[in-house]
């Protein structure tokens, strides 16, 4: 009975991740954020679309140097 709960605990997860994820790509963009979202979108720097840490570094110097 062990491995049974391990299968249903694991597909919870799974299915808690997926649903999140649909909800999540569903809910706009807030206004605050857009001009940065577009500017993340066009991005052509690398392949990388997520945790891109020049972008990051690059934001970091931005509010550094207001």
């Amino acid at each position: 009975m062990g491995p049974i709960i391990g299968i249903i605990i694991v597909a919870v997860v799974v299915v808690l991740y997926l649903v999140v994820s649909y909800f999540n790509n569903k809910s706009p963009v807030p206004e605050d954020c857009v001009e940065a979202y577009n500017e993340a979108q066009n991005c052509t720097l690398c392949a990388r679309r997520r945790n891109c840490a020049l972008r990051q570094t690059m934001e970091n110097i931005k509010e550094i140097s207001k």
